[in-house]
C-alpha cells in the first residue's frame, strides 16, 4: 500500500532540488559503450535468481515477473523494406509477341514468402542505461562509460534514483560533489522515514512482482569473522569486477536466500535481528514476575521489547503495525534497528544506547542500497500493422498488387526501466501532490500539442537499454502479385520439328513461339549451337509499415511532463496560452535498428517509441534549463501556442536575391499571378540564393507537379494570405497529410530523398521542425535537391535528353547562371533519377505536360520524342519553358 507522504515543500523549493541533477549540463552520448546487454541464456523466472546479474538496476534482462502485455501505447515505427529480384528466361514463360525486331515478353507472377525478420540492435533511449556504466559483464579494455552528469543529464532511471547507492560501485560514490549534485531529487526531497517505507514495499514485493535480486555487497570491520558471523559494520563495496564473474564479499539480497548443499546463503532484509534482540525480548517476559505491581507496559516500554525486525521502524508502524505511542518510542525502535542496545529512561524520557556488538548493524548499514521501485523488464511488442498495396510502377516497371501479410507472429520486446520510472515519478508527486487528487496524478494530458506524425523528424535519442528484439523474430508469410514486361533479341528460327511436349525433345530443343514452331510446340532440331539464354531481373519493393507498443510510457509522459499534475508543470504551470512559453510538443524517441530477414537485406531505419522525446526535452532538460540563470543550459523546444498562430505570415527572415538568383518576370505561372504574391517571390528567391538553383526551375518544376493548376483541376488558391498560412506553420497545404509519402504537398517528395534534404529552410530558420506540407519547407527543400542533381551521374555519360547532352556527374554551376545541360540534368534527375535504361529516359512524351511527369511522360526507346529545337507539349518541355521565361 502507497503511504501518505506530507506536503512539505513548495513547488519552487521542489524545482530548485530538482536541478540539482549535476553542475553542469551534459550533452547527450550517442555510442558510448563499456559492455553491451548479455541476454541470458535461460530466462528466469520471477521466483529464480542468478549470480552474477547484470546491474542492480536492471538485474534479470528480458526475465520480467510479469505474465501479460497490458497498458501499452502504440506507436509507428517507420517501414521495413521488402526487397527482391524476380527473374525470368527468353525462351521460356510469358506472354510474348514480336514487333520491330524486338520480342516483348509480359509476365504475371504470384509470389509467397514466410518472413524472418530479426530487428537487431534496437534499444530503448532516454529512460535508461545500464549497458554503458560499469556493470557484471564489462570486459578490461572496453572504452570508458559514461560519466555521472552524463548518466543524470540523460537518463530519467539515472536522474530519478541518483547515483549513490549502487552495487556496481560501492563507496566510491559518496562524495560530497556526488551527495550534492547526484544524488537525485527522490534523495533530496523525501524524509528518511518515508524512503524507509519505499524500500520495505519493494522488499515485500520479492516474488510477485520483483526477482529477488541482489541489492548491495559488504565487508565487515571484523574481517572473516564478521563476514561469517554478520556481527560488526559492514562498509558496502563494489559488487562486481566485471568479465561475468560472480558477486564478491557478502551478498545482501532483497530476502535472504539459503545456499545449496551446506554452502551459506545470501543475507537478506526478511525475518528478525538476531539472538541477542529475541534473548532480550524474553529477559523482559521472565522479569515480570520479580517486579510485582509494576505494569508489563511500563517494563517493555522503558527495556524492551526491543525492535527485531530487519528493515526499519515507521513513525506510524511499530512492530504490531499500530503508530509509536511516542517520539522516544520511536527513536529507541530506530536506533535499535541499527545496532544498539537502547534504555528509555523513566522520568525524564531520554533514550541511552550503546552500540552492542552482539546486535547486526550490517542491515541498517547497508539498507539505502534497497532499491526504491520495481527494477523489472515489461513486456512489449513490435508488430506489422499495413503493407504497401500501391500499383503505381516501381523503379523497372513492376507493378506490385494484392500484398497481404499474414500469420503474424509480432516480435516480443523487453522494456527496462518502464516500471521503476512510473513508480519513482508517482514518488516525487507525493512531495506536492494531495490526498485529494491522487486520481489526477495520471490524468489526460493537457495543454499539449498533437502527438508528432509517424515521418515526424523531431526526434530525441540516446544510446539506452538493449530490446532484445532479436530474442523473438517478427514472422509471417506475405503474398504479393508483380506484372512486368521484358524486351528480348529474337531466337533463330527453328528448322526441326515441332512437338507438343518437350519431353519428346532431345537436350537441344527450345520452346517455340519465336520462329517456325506454332505457340505452345517445341522445336527439337536447332543446328549448331543452342542460342543463348536471355534473362531479365527485375526488383521489387514492398514497404511493411510496422507498430510498437510501448508499456507504461502513457503513465510516465502524464506524471513527468504532459498532465494535470505532472512535474515538469509545478516549473512550468502555464503553458499554451498567450504569451507563456508555448505549447508542450508530443515528441517521440528513434532507435536506430539494423534488420534483416529471408528476402530483405541488410537495412536499417528508426523504431518510435512515443512521448520519450518530450520528456527528455521537458523533464530532463527543461526544468534544468528553467531553474539555471539566463544563459545557462540548453533551449527547449515548445511548439506554437495556440493563442499566438493567427496566420499573420510572420516569417524569419529572408536573405534579399541578387543577379541570376532573382526573378525575372513576375508575370503569370499558370494560375498563379507572382506579381501579388510577395511572400511566395520571397520564398523562391531566397531559397534560391541560398542553394545557387535558377528562381525560374524551382517555379518550372512545381508547375510540372500542378502546382499552378487553374479551373477544376486547380489544387490551390493562390492568395497572399494563404501564402503566409502555408509557410508559418499555422495552416497546412490542402490535402496534404505529413504522414503520408510520396507527399502530396506543393511537390511530391519519397520520403528517403526527404530525410535528405528536410534540414534545407534551417539556413534561414535554425530552430524549424521543417514539414513536407509546409510551402516554405517544400520550396528550400525542393531548391536543395535541385542543386545537387544538376551534376547528374556516370550512368548519364554520352547521354542526352531534350537533345541536350546530360552531365556525367560532373560540371553544373556554382551561381543561380546555369547552361542548358544544368537544367536538363536537374530535370531528368528530378523525374527518374540517377539510372538510366532504354524503359525509362526522358520525360519528353508528347503531350505529357499535365500528366505530373514520372512514367506517363516517359519517351520509350531513348531521346527520340521532343527536342529543345521544337519544344512542344511534352512535360519537359512545360518545365523548360517555364524556367526560361521566368
Amino acid at each position: 500500500m502507497k503511504l501518505p507522504i506530507p506536503k512539505i515543500f513548495k513547488f519552487l523549493l521542489i524545482g530548485i532540488l530538482l536541478v540539482g541533477a549535476s553542475s553542469q549540463i551534459g550533452s547527450l552520448k550517442l555510442e558510448i559503450g563499456t559492455a553491451n546487454a548479455q541476454i541470458p541464456s535461460n530466462i528466469n523466472s520471477c521466483s529464480d535468481t542468478g549470480d552474477p546479474e547484470f546491474h542492480s538496476l536492471r538485474p534479470y534482462q528480458a526475465s520480467p515477473c510479469q505474465k501479460t502485455m497490458d497498458a501499452t501505447a502504440k506507436f509507428c515505427g517507420n517501414e521495413l523494406i521488402f526487397h527482391e529480384e524476380i527473374t525470368e528466361s527468353y525462351p521460356g514463360e510469358g506472354n510474348c509477341t514480336e514487333n520491330g525486331g524486338k520480342v516483348t515478353c509480359t509476365y504475371e507472377r504470384s509470389e509467397d514468402r514466410h518472413l524472418i525478420i530479426d530487428l537487431s540492435n534496437a534499444n530503448l533511449p532516454i529512460m535508461g542505461n545500464t549497458e554503458n556504466v560499469p556493470n557484471s559483464q564489462t570486459k578490461t579494455g572496453m572504452p570508458p562509460p559514461l560519466d555521472d552528469v552524463d548518466k543524470v543529464n540523460g537518463y530519467v532511471s539515472w536522474y530519478l534514483n541518483g547515483i549513490l547507492n549502487r552495487a556496481e560501485d560501492g563507496t566510491l560514490k559518496t562524495t560530497d560533489y556526488n551527495v550534492v549534485n547526484l544524488s537525485g531529487p527522490l534523495n533530496k526531497l523525501l524524509p528518511g522515514a518515508i524512503l524507509d517505507a519505499q524500500r520495505i514495499e519493494t522488499i515485500g514485493n520479492v516474488d510477485s512482482d520483483n526477482h529477488n535480486q541482489i541489492a548491495v555487497c559488504g565487508d565487515s570491520n571484523l574481517g572473516i569473522i564478521g563476514d561469517i558471523t554478520g556481527l560488526g559494520s559492514f562498509t558496502p563495496r563494489e559488487c562486481y569486477e566485471g568479465n561475468d564473474t560472480r558477486a564478491k564479499g557478502r551478498v545482501f539480497r532483497l530476502k535472504p536466500q539459503g545456499g545449496i548443499g551446506g554452502v551459506a546463503g545470501d543475507d537478506g532484509w526478511s525475518g528478525n535481528l538476531g539472538w541477542w534482540d529475541t534473548w532480550m525480548g524474553i529477559m523482559v517476559e521472565k522479569m515480570v514476575p520479580y517486579f510485582p505491581g509494576v505494569a508489563r507496559d511500563i517494563i517493555e516500554t522503558y527495556i524492551g521489547k526491543p525492535w527485531n525486525n530487519r528493515t526499519p521502524p515507521l513513525p506510524w508502524s511499530d512492530e504490531e503495525g499500530k503508530p509509536f505511542a511516542t517520539e522516544d518510542s520511536y527513536t529507541k525502535a530506530y536506533y535499535e534497528w541499527r545496532g544498539n542496545t537502547c534504555v528509555l529512561l523513566p522520568v525524564i524520557n531520554k533514550v541511552v544506547c550503546f552500540d552492542n556488538i552482539l546486535v547486526p548493524n550490517k542491515y541498517a548499514d547497508l539498507y539505502s542500497y534497497v532499491p526504491l521501485s520495481s527494477t523489472e523488464d515489461l513486456k512489449g511488442q513490435i508488430a506489422v500493422d499495413n503493407v504497401s498495396s500501391a500499383t503505381n510502377p516501381s523503379p523497372g516497371g513492376v507493378t506490385v498488387s494484392g500484398v497481404t501479410f499474414s500469420d503474424q507472429i509480432p516480435s516480443t520486446l523487453f522494456f527496462a526501466h518502464m516500471q521503476e520510472s512510473t513508480e519513482l515519478a508517482s514518488i516525487l508527486q507525493d512531495t506536492f501532490v494531495s490526498s485529494s487528487e491522487q486520481g489526477n496524478k495520471k490524468g489526460d494530458p493537457t495543454n499539449v500539442g498533437q502527438p508528432a506524425s509517424c515521418i515526424t523528424v523531431d526526434v530525441r535519442s540516446n544510446k539506452g537499454d538493449d530490446l532484445f528484439a532479436s530474442a523473438s523474430k517478427l514472422e509471417g508469410n506475405l503474398h504479393y502479385n508483380a506484372t512486368f514486361s521484358c524486351t528480348f533479341d529474337p531466337v533463330p528460327t527453328c528448322s526441326g520439328s515441332c512437338f507438343p511436349n518437350q519431353n519428346l525433345c532431345n537436350a537441344e530443343g527450345g520452346k517455340a513461339g519465336t520462329g517456325t514452331c506454332p505457340s505452345g510446340k517445341y522445336c527439337c532440331s536447332l543446328p549448331g549451337p543452342k542460342p543463348p539464354l536471355q534473362t531479365c531481373t527485375k526488383d521489387v519493393y514492398i514497404a511493411l509499415s510496422t507498430t510498437s507498443s510501448t508499456p507504461k510510457v502513457e503513465d510516465i509522459w502524464s506524471q513527468l511532463v504532459a498532465g494535470p499534475q505532472s512535474i515538469f508543470k509545478r516549473v512550468f504551470p502555464k503553458t499554451n496560452t498567450a504569451g507563456s512559453v508555448g505549447q508542450i510538443k508530443d515528441i517521440p524517441g528513434s532507435t536506430n535498428i539494423t534488420y534483416t530477414g529471408l528476402g530483405i537485406t541488410q537495412q536499417s531505419t528508426d523504431l518510435k517509441f512515443p512521448h520519450i522525446g518530450g520528456i527528455s526535452e521537458y523533464f530532463l532538460k527543461g526544468i534544468q534549463t528553467a531553474l539555471r540563470p539566463k544563459g545557462f543550459g540548453e533551449p527547449l523546444s515548445f511548439g506554437e501556442s495556440e493563442a499566438s498562430c493567427s496566420g499573420d505570415g510572420s516569417l524569419p527572415a529572408l536573405p534579399p536575391a541578387s543577379g541570376d538568383c532573382k526573378l525575372g518576370s513576375l508575370g503569370m505561372v499558370g494560375s498563379a499571378n507572382l506579381s501579388s504574391l510577395p511572400t511566395l517571390v520571397s520564398i523562391v528567391e531566397a531559397a534560391s540564393q541560398n542553394y545557387d538553383v535558377p528562381p525560374g526551375l524551382i517555379l518550372g518544376v512545381m508547375f510540372g507537379e500542378g502546382a499552378f493548376n487553374g479551373g477544376s483541376s486547380a489544387k490551390y488558391d493562390w492568395t497572399e494570405e494563404n501564402v503566409k498560412k502555408w509557410s508559418t506553420g499555422c495552416e497546412s497545404m490542402p490535402n496534404c497529410s505529413p504522414d503520408t509519402f510520396p507527399s502530396t504537398g506543393v511537390v511530391p517528395f519519397f520520403e528517403a530523398y526527404w530525410n535528405k534534404i528536410k534540414d534545407a529552410v534551417k539556413v534561414v530558420d535554425p530552430d524549424r521542425v521543417p514539414s513536407p506540407c509546409n510551402l516554405m519547407d517544400a520550396v528550400f527543400a525542393l531548391a536543395k535537391d535541385l542543386n545537387q542533381s544538376q551534376n547528374g551521374s556516370g550512368a548519364f555519360s554520352g547521354k542526352t535528353c531534350y537533345g541536350i547532352p546530360l552531365n556525367a556527374g560532373f560540371g553544373g554551376s556554382s551561381n543561380c547562371s546555369w547552361d542548358g545541360s544544368d537544367y536538363e540534368t536537374a530535370i531528368r534527375v528530378w523525374e527518374f533519377g540517377t539510372a538510366y535504361n532504354s524503359t525509362y529516359t526522358c520525360a519528353t512524351l508528347t503531350g505529357s505536360c499535365a500528366t505530373g511527369g514520372g512514367a506517363s511522360a516517359a519517351c520509350p526507346g531513348g531521346d527520340v520524342c521532343e527536342k529543345v529545337s521544337t519544344g512542344g507539349s511534352s512535360h519537359n518541355s512545360c518545365v523548360w519553358g517555364v524556367a526560361h521565361s521566368h
